[in-house]
């Protein structure tokens, strides 16, 4: 029993002392190492120096390099961002432009509208007006030629009074005008004759055809 533990005991001594060793010799070589490098011996504080130096330095591009990229890349993005404003600002005034232009033809639209309105007002007001005169000439074609004379040299407008024998036939409207006051039918003359040089006899039957 007693030759197993001093068998241990001496194992264990042997291990401390090969730890020692190896120890001592680890701290041999750092001691080594940095005398060699305080007194330069062989050179190496100067290929020390620029192993370092070539890490430090070759980090030192990769960083400016990468820095140099990161530039560009922002660089690039501020121009996307400039021609994407530059087409927003062409984009809203295209919108502007284009409600303009919706705006005016609405507007054009309104007072086409209205116009067409306003000339089939005329339209119905002088039909009515021409079918009152022509109602009103058969009257005065199937009246007595001086009873008819008489009632439309009380008519003070001459206008009316020339609508009316232009609506019936010549025959009828020279009977009455024979019958009327000769400064009275001369001067009716006269305006039926002015009139009729204004508007030729084709004109006046496009007009009746059209408000027909």
């Amino acid at each position: 029993m007693a030759t197993l533990n001093d068998s241990m005991q001496m194992d264990n001594k042997k291990k401390i002392s090969f730890k020692t060793i190896i120890l001592l010799l680890i701290l041999i070589l750092i001691g080594s190492g940095i005398l060699s490098y305080i007194f330069n011996i062989g050179g190496i504080r100067k290929t020390t120096n620029n192993l370092v130096g070539s890490i430090f330095k070759k980090s030192t591009n990769q960083e400016l390099e990468q820095r140099n990229n990161l530039e560009e890349d922002m660089k690039k993005l501020e121009l996307e961002k400039d021609e994407l404003l530059q087409l927003q600002t062409e984009l809203d005034n295209l919108k502007y432009d284009l409600e303009l232009k919706k705006d005016e033809l609405e507007e054009r639209e309104k007072n086409l509208l209205e116009r067409e309105n306003e000339v089939e007002e005329l339209y119905k007001e002088v039909s009515q007006q021409i079918d009152d005169i022509k109602t009103i000439s058969k009257l005065y074609e199937n009246m007595d030629g001086q009873k008819a004379a008489q009632i439309l040299s009380e008519i003070e407008d001459i206008d009316i009074v020339i609508k009316v024998l232009k609506g019936i036939k010549k025959e009828k409207a020279a009977e009455i005008l024979e019958n009327m006051e000769t400064k009275k039918a001369a001067y009716i003359t006269n305006k039926m004759l002015e009139v009729s040089k204004i508007f030729q006899p084709e004109e006046i039957l496009q007009t009746e055809e059209i408000l027909e």
